[in-house]
């Protein structure tokens, strides 16, 4: 009842001051208005037309003032009475602007229109002055009320917001001010009255936290804003009466501790009947929604310092990391390859999802940097199946040597097996999973583990070979003709296999570097590694092949310059090209063999040839004849026939090759008096003959004493010392080092 009452004599009070202030303020506009009589006087040269509007514009201006006096008069009838002034002085307002091309030229007219603004300017004081009484009872009665304390503190910032405007506005009006002076007191008195009841509702921090967490929040915006703009003032003394400083932090923890129980409530709601990793991962989709929900709802009831959004991601993201790891790291029921690559999937899409919904870039805790041991599970246990395949893939190989299976032929003929295609299906499927996870470095850690596994194919073939060069393969041991043909049929597969890699991994290498979203080049030089250990390989096995070649030659070749010339007569070189052309024409090795590689075969067996039977020549003893001498160069046009035949680029290379032969033939034979011109042939064509070769070539020549001897074998050595050209043939190593002395 006393604010009931306090109330009524308050208005009473305002609507005399109100008449009090309207009689003073008209009186001094009645001044004014006297002046509009005199307003026809002025109009009579601008015609009977203007004349007219100039009429009506004194007309409804005396109008105006007539109705503000009645209304000053009749105060009580309170401010639906004044809106209608205010209506009639906006139509009176019009019409003097539709004259407003006279109102520069007649000093008067301008007078009465600024009357007409000034009285509308008056009547808007008079409006809010009576207003604020009003709405300092509402905000009193809203005071009790815990859920407008918001509204009510948004309401007298707003008051005091207008109170410059109105003091403004009345500056030429004492009485006026006075009465604004009054009326915004009473509006501090109010904001007084909230900021101690919200300093006692603060003080109960704790209580409202457990009970009214919505009223709690309220109370610290408030405060916050208050805090805030005592502080741009420099009122510090503002800031400490709330105790702010002080209570922040235990607010917050409170505040926080709350909000994790909404949290914890919220997340077994949706994990709590969980059991299986893709149950996890399905509910997994309603996380981000609800975080949408805290950014849209609840983080704008929080002031900017309490990052609530943040808070609630860690929350959240801890309580679903948590329930991941229960999941993905227990012993009792490991996660399959395939179920840790959808895991890894997902990961991948939610954060896409919270950058692309929420624009929260980073994750804390973050996810996958949490699960490393997880994907470290994964790598071993990929690596542990790969290493698992590739040794499936080589057994497979030799036991189709085992089994005496018929060779394989791709569709150029060469012969090979299936090892090329399924160790790059079995590596490329690892990568289109790790792909799936648009993770570069996780698609770079397995792309890391399949080239281990292929380098241990590599390995394992290599050791193969290593065996059938030396004999103690399985198929050798055996020690029958037919296994021994399984060890060259293996050979000659895994020459083609090498090279059938070698292009996979250039292919591999251009699909890695599509797919890979930053700069790996220095990680793909692991790839050129792979590639140069195919090649490696390839020429291993054309090196193993060679050998088993030769070793069917070796019983021949090691006849060549026999005593007594038999093998002359017996026609050893004719035996030897017979034995190649078995090999390279009726088991087709042109036709079996990657071209490239091929060319490395013929061109390794003609050097093994001629180095054979260079070493033959040194070790005998016999001076070499002009028959010899023939002999040799019939040898030597054998071989180019056969090795020509064979070869890409026939004459060059077959020439190139057995040259060696006829340079010695002729040197053998050559008489004294050209011993120059010989020894300068010979050293040329031969860049790794050595004294101690020389002396032995010189000591075939037939027909010779020793001084002859000496003699031509000083001019030969001087030569030999001051050679340093070139030799054309100088990437073939003729003179064997088991013969240098």
């Amino acid at each position: 009842m006393r604010r009931m009452h306090s109330s009524v004599v308050s208005g009473e009070r305002v609507q005399e001051e109100a008449r009090e202030a309207a009689r003073v303020r008209v009186a001094a506009l009645l001044q004014e208005a006297e002046h509009v009589g005199k307003v026809g006087e002025y109009m009579t040269d601008i015609g009977h037309a203007l004349a007219a509007v100039e009429s009506q514009l004194v007309s409804v201006v005396t109008m105006q003032l007539n109705d503000a006096r009645s209304a000053m008069n009749a105060a009580g009838e309170g401010r639906a009475h004044l809106n209608r002034v205010r209506k009639s002085i906006t139509t009176a307002s019009a019409t003097s602007t539709a004259t407003a091309s006279l109102i520069h030229q007649y000093p008067l007219v301008a007078s009465v229109s600024q009357a007409a603004t000034n009285i509308r300017a008056t009547l808007d004081l008079l409006d809010s002055i009576q207003s604020i009484p009003e709405r300092v009872v509402e905000l009193l009665d809203l005071l009790e009320d815990d859920d407008a304390l918001i509204e009510v503190h948004t309401e007298l910032i707003q008051l005091e917001a207008d109170r410059d405007t109105a003091l403004a506005r009345a500056a030429d009006s004492p009485a006026e001010q006075a009465q604004l002076a009054i009326h915004f007191q009473e509006v501090a008195e109010v904001r007084a009255k909230l900021l101690k009841r919200i300093r006692q509702l603060f003080g109960r921090t704790l209580e409202l936290a457990r009970s009214m967490p919505q009223l709690l929040v309220a109370i610290l915006i408030i405060v916050s804003k208050e805090e805030a703009a005592a502080a741009a003032a420099g009122d510090l003394t503002a800031v400490q009466y709330f105790g702010f400083e002080a209570k922040l932090g235990r607010y917050g923890l409170l505040m926080m501790d709350a909000l994790d129980r909404a949290a914890e409530e919220r997340f077994m709601g949706h994990f709590g009947m969980t059991s299986t990793l893709a149950e996890v991962l399905e509910a997994g989709a309603f996380v981000i929604e609800d975080l949408e929900q805290v950014y849209d709802v609840v983080r704008p009831c929080f002031p900017p310092q309490f990052r609530v959004f943040d808070f609630w991601i860690s929350e959240y993201h801890t309580r679903l990391y948590n329930k991941l790891e229960e999941m993905t790291l227990s012993s009792a029921a490991p996660l399959t390859a395939a179920e840790i690559l959808v895991f890894i999937s997902w990961v991948r899409e939610y954060q896409a999802d919270m950058a692309l919904r929420l624009g929260v870039t980073s994750l804390e805790p973050q996810l996958v940097e949490s699960f490393a041991p997880l994907m470290g599970m994964y790598l071993e246990h990929m690596a542990s199946r790969l290493h698992e395949w590739v040794d499936n893939v080589f057994l497979a190989d030799t036991d189709d040597r085992n089994t005496n299976a018929p060779p394989e032929r791709d569709i150029t003929g060469l012969n090979c097996t299936a090892a090329p295609v399924h160790l790059f299906k079995m590596v490329n499927e690892q990568i289109e999973v790790a792909s799936g996870t648009s993770m570069g470095k996780f698609l770079w850690d397995v792309v890391v583990k399949c080239i281990t596994a292929l380098k241990r194919y590599q390995d394992r073939v290599a050791g193969m070979l290593v065996s059938v060069a030396d004999g103690s393969s399985l198929w050798q041991r055996r020690d029958s003709e037919a296994d021994g043909d399984l060890a060259f049929l293996y050979t000659l597969e895994q020459i083609n296999n090498a090279s059938k890699c070698m292009r996979h991994t250039a292919t591999l290498k251009d699909k890695l570097a599509a797919m890979l979203e930053e700069p790996w080049d220095e990680e793909l030089d692991a790839l050129d590694e792979l590639d140069a250990g195919f090649f490696a390989l390839a020429n291993q096995a054309v090196s193993v092949l060679s050998g088993l070649i030769l070793d069917d030659l070796k019983p021949v070749m090691a006849q060549f310059f026999s005593s007594k010339g038999k093998w002359i007569e017996e026609q050893l070189m004719a035996t030897v090209i017979a034995t190649l052309e078995d090999y390279y024409y009726e088991d087709e090795l042109r036709e079996c063999i990657d071209p490239v590689f091929f060319e490395r075969l013929a061109i390794g067996q003609e050097i093994a040839v001629v180095q054979a039977y260079v070493d033959a020549l040194l070790a005998s003893k016999t001076p070499v004849t002009e028959n010899v001498a023939a002999a040799m160069l019939a040898d030597k046009e054998a071989l180019d026939g056969f090795f020509g035949s064979v070869l890409i680029m026939k004459q060059k290379k077959a020439a190139r090759v057995t040259r060696v032969i006829a340079s010695l033939a002729e040197f053998l034979v050559a008489q004294a008096g050209n011993m120059a011109l010989w020894i300068e042939d010979l050293v040329r064509d031969n860049p790794d003959l050595d004294a101690a070769q020389l002396t032995t070539l010189n000591n075939l020549r037939p027909g010779l004493d020793k001084r002859e001897r000496a003699i031509d074998l000083d001019a030969g050595l001087r030569y030999l010392e001051a050679f340093d050209g070139v030799p054309a043939s100088a990437e073939f190593g003729w003179f064997s080092a088991s013969h240098k002395q």
